[in-house]
């Protein structure tokens, strides 16, 4: 299986989270490849990417691979908007190898060991649900960050999703030019009204 993760360079720091957590929880899990899309910038953050980030994954790191928002759309339309976050995911599929992959945020991270029944139900990939996390840093969230070594005052607010899985070859069949020409229109829409 492969992980995707879209991370908009604000949320960048939040990849050091799950970078930790994919070192430590990942380790019977078969992971193909990590493949950490940037949204925005990324030649201003290949230095940091691959000296603070890629050291993190640990017995993963030979399998992270950094690319720009540019390899899968160009121009990349307003970074830090929520359609363009959308649309990356859904070009994503492009990058993938395996067969089947899961999407992360960078604000994502595992809490304990996966395994293979955790992701697969009689052969069957498992639906994923979401959770959502209020602005408020309770105990929980606080201690999170400690575990991994991280100061949870670098980070302004927080939003745990739990992962969604997905069948490579099923999201390429939704990748067409309608598409992609809908979510631009739709990022042009609000960036007029903004």
């Amino acid at each position: 299986m492969d992980f995707v993760t879209i991370c908009c360079v604000q949320d960048m720091p939040l990849l050091k989270l799950q970078a930790r957590s994919m070192d430590l929880y990942l380790r019977e899990f078969p992971t193909d490849r990590i493949i950490v899309v940037v949204n925005g910038w990324f030649k201003k953050f290949q230095n940091y990417l691959e000296t603070d980030i890629r050291p993190l994954y640990g017995h993963l790191s030979n399998k992270v691979e950094f690319i720009s928002s540019t390899d899968l759309i160009t121009p990349s339309p307003n970074p830090n908007g929520y359609y363009t976050q959308m649309l990356l995911k859904i070009l994503a599929a492009r990058m993938v190898t395996a067969k089947e992959y899961c999407m992360l945020d960078a604000k994502n991270f595992l809490f304990k060991p996966w395994q293979t029944s955790d992701v697969y139900q009689d052969h069957k990939l498992r639906v994923s649900y979401i959770k959502w996390i209020t602005e408020e840093w309770t105990d929980h969230w606080q201690n999170s960050f400690a575990y991994y070594g991280l100061d949870y005052t670098e980070h302004k607010w927080f939003c745990q999703l739990t992962p969604f899985f997905a069948h490579t070859e099923f999201i390429r069949t939704m990748i067409d030019d309608d598409l992609i020409n809908l979510f631009k229109q739709q990022i042009k829409v609000i960036e007029f009204a903004l």
